[in-house]
């Protein structure tokens, strides 16, 4: 008895481990080699002039969660090293984003009396180096939800990204 309760248990922690979805397979800091490397179709990539580039490929190439199926990623990368990623799940009638969230990063609490399709806003906080911002907002013809986690190691590297972008930015407005 004793050895099926062990096998019954390896077999759920398979199962488990099967079905998690591990986009963060790559460290901060990695270059963008890791991303190219795990995913059978090439990500699409889009390099910009201040250094960053956002690699994009569907969720569907790095895990199997249904739940998270029409999901797509973006690598992050400045200087070629992996600074944030963001998982954006757009015209979805359902909360499986946030749903995830709450499972892989932590709970947070909703405001009361607002029925969780109908929540719309931000919610921000840590869990080790990390910074983790879900988000849901409203587009045209429904709503879009984003999960954005950042390493605080690298918020100099984006707080500088950002300050050149912001710099051309307002040379254009001259």
């Amino acid at each position: 008895m004793r050895r099926i309760c062990v096998i019954f248990t390896i077999l759920i922690f398979s199962v488990v481990n099967a079905n998690a979805c591990d986009y963060e397979f790559s460290n901060f800091g990695d270059s963008k080699d890791a991303i190219f490397a795990k995913s059978e179709v090439p990500p699409i990539s889009f390099p910009d002039t201040f250094g960053g580039e956002s690699v994009i490929i569907p969720i569907n190439e790095i895990c199997n969660d249904e739940k998270l199926k029409f999901s797509k990623l973006e690598y992050f990368f400045i200087e070629n090293k992996l600074v944030r990623i963001d998982l954006i799940r757009i015209l979805q009638n359902d909360r499986n984003l946030m749903d995830h969230a709450m499972q892989k990063y932590g709970k947070f609490d909703l405001p009361k009396k607002v029925q969780v399709n109908d929540w719309r806003g931000s919610y921000s906080w840590e869990k080790g180096n990390e910074l983790i911002t879900y988000a849901v907002f409203d587009i045209p013809d429904g709503h879009a939800e984003n999960l954005r986690i950042l390493n605080k190691l690298y918020f100099n590297n984006i707080a500088d990204y950002y300050e050149k972008v912001g710099k051309w930015e307002d040379s254009q407005k001259e």
